[in-house]
């Protein structure tokens, strides 16, 4: 699928004509640009924190979701990504039971074993990735549109990358303005799809 559609839409609803070019950090490779030309479906990835910035871009991600299903009938699905960058002392099974009865997580990377001290702190960060998580499920539940978790642990670009591998994603969405934003940097020129970003002007 070509993005260039979405994004006309966006600058469109904006009516800034620069949008188009604030928000797109970096083209990509779009090495599944053929395949995806003709599927019925469509993934938005986005790397979400909890951070007001974040939360714009869940916004935008959203907003081009619901844009997209209207204007081609396809199926898009919002996939979330947070990262925890440490390696956490509990293990996959012991994960707390989410907020929302449908809401879904899946896990990145193993989680590994620690100090048995730390695990009041790891079970801590667990349980407070889940309330990110939870959140980004509510804020998406006005556009009733299929949203995925993705719980990741290490390198956020790493594991942002992974997930856009992983479901073949269109497009990246980051709560960055710049390219030159250190996250942005970090996802190199050779990444697999587009990446885009918040419009400094908002």
């Amino acid at each position: 699928m070509t993005i260039k559609p979405m994004l006309m839409r966006l600058q469109s609803a904006f009516g800034q004509e620069s949008l188009t070019t604030q928000v797109l950090l970096q083209p990509g490779l779009d090495s599944f640009a053929n395949a995806k030309r003709d599927r019925n479906f469509t993934n938005l990835v986005i790397g979400y924190n909890g951070s007001v910035n974040s939360q714009t871009a869940l916004d935008f991600a959203l907003w081009m979701a619901h844009q997209t299903r209207l204007a081609t009938r396809k199926q898009v699905t919002v996939h979330v990504v947070y990262v925890l960058d440490q390696p956490l002392a509990l293990p996959v099974a012991s994960q707390p039971t989410p907020l929302c009865p449908d809401f879904q997580t899946s896990l990145g990377a193993t989680a590994t074993l620690t100090r048995p001290d730390t695990e009041l702190a790891a079970g801590r960060r667990l349980d407070q990735a889940d309330q990110i998580l939870w959140q980004a499920r509510c804020l998406a539940h006005e556009w009733r549109g299929a949203l995925e978790a993705h719980l990741g642990f290490g390198d956020v670009s790493t594991e942002l990358r992974r997930v856009v591998e992983l479901e073949q994603a269109d497009l990246l969405i980051v709560g960055c303005r710049l390219p030159k934003h250190s996250l942005v940097q970090r996802l190199t020129s050779q990444f697999p799809c587009p990446v885009l970003g918040i419009p400094v002007e908002l």
